[in-house]
C-alpha cells in the first residue's frame, strides 16, 4: 500500500500519487484516519447540509469525524474532476446511495465507509462501485451478529474455524456482503443473511449475488491495518484495485 500525507495536511501531489482512473478497469481505495482534534480546513469545504449533518451528532468526536470524513471525499473527488471540492453536489439513488449530479462529473462512481476512526473512499471510472470498513476492536457477541447476518453456509464455516480466527472471519464475509450491497444500491435493505458470499480474501471472486437484481461481480478485500478490514465491490471482471492512505 502506497502513502500520501496524512489528512489533515491536504497533500497536493495525488497528481503524481495516482495515474489517470479513466485508462482502464482500475478502482482507487483510499484509507483515512480520522483525528481525534477539530480540523478547521474540513468545514470550510463541507456543504450546508453536510454542516448541518455533522452538528446533529451528539457526540463532538462523532461530528468531528463526520466533517473529516466528507470533506476527504470531497477533497478526493476534487482532485479525480479537477474541480474545487465545494463546488460538487450530490443527489441520491432510489435506494438512497449517493452520486454525483453534475453531468460532466457522473463518470466517477465512488462509495464512502467509516468504523472506528478510519474511513474508506473507493472510485471507479463509469462503474457502481462499495466499498465497506470495520474495526475488529468494535465486534461483541459475536454469535449473534453471525446468526443474524450470515447464512447457513457462512455460519457453518465461521463455526469450523479455529475461535480466535472467527471475528476475523465473520468481518471478512460482512464487509464483501456490505460492499456488495452498497454497488448495487439496495444498501441493506435486502436481508444479509439471504446473501452468501465467499470469504476469500486473497483473490477477487464472482458470481450472480442477487438474483434478478444481481450479475457478475467482483468482490476483493483490503486489510487497512491491523484492526481494521475492508473490501471494495465492483460490476464484472478484470478489475485492478490500488489501495493507498491518505
Amino acid at each position: 500500500m502506497q502513502s500520501s500525507k496524512h489528512c489533515s495536511a491536504l497533500p497536493t501531489d495525488i497528481a503524481k500519487l495516482c495515474p489517470s482512473i479513466r485508462k482502464g478497469k482500475e478502482t482507487h481505495v483510499w484509507f483515512i484516519s480520522l483525528s481525534a482534534e477539530d480540523l478547521p480546513w474540513a468545514y470550510v469545504i463541507l456543504s450546508p447540509d453536510e454542516k448541518k449533518r455533522a452538528s446533529a451528532f451528539r457526540d463532538p468526536q462523532q461530528q468531528r469525524w463526520f466533517a473529516q470524513r466528507h470533506a476527504a471525499l470531497r477533497w478526493l473527488l476534487s482532485q479525480y474532476l479537477e474541480v474545487t471540492p465545494s463546488s460538487l453536489r450530490f443527489e441520491t439513488g432510489p435506494h438512497g446511495k449517493p452520486r454525483l449530479c453534475d453531468g460532466s462529473s457522473s463518470w466517477l462512481g465512488f462509495s464512502l465507509s467509516h468504523r472506528a476512526g478510519m474511513a474508506a473512499v473507493a472510485l471507479a471510472n463509469e462503474a457502481n462501485v462499495g466499498v465497506d470498513v470495520e474495526c475488529a476492536d468494535e465486534v461483541s457477541d459475536l454469535d449473534q451478529l453471525v446468526n443474524d447476518n450470515c447464512s447457513a453456509e457462512e455460519q457453518r464455516a465461521i463455526a469450523s474455524a479455529p475461535r480466535p480466527e472467527r471475528t476475523r472471519l465473520f468481518l471478512r464475509q460482512w464487509t464483501r456482503k456490505e460492499a456488495l450491497l452498497k454497488a448495487v444500491g439496495s444498501g441493506l435493505n435486502f436481508p444479509p443473511n439471504l446473501l452468501s458470499i465467499p470469504a476469500t480474501a486473497a483473490e477477487t471472486i464472482q458470481g450472480p449475488f442477487l438474483g434478478e437484481t444481481g450479475g457478475v461481480w467482483s468482490i476483493t478485500s483490503i486489510d487497512s491495518d491491523v484492526n481494521h478490514l475492508a473490501s471494495v465491490a465492483l460490476p464484472g471482471i478484470g478489475w485492478r484495485v490500488i489501495a493507498r492512505t491518505l
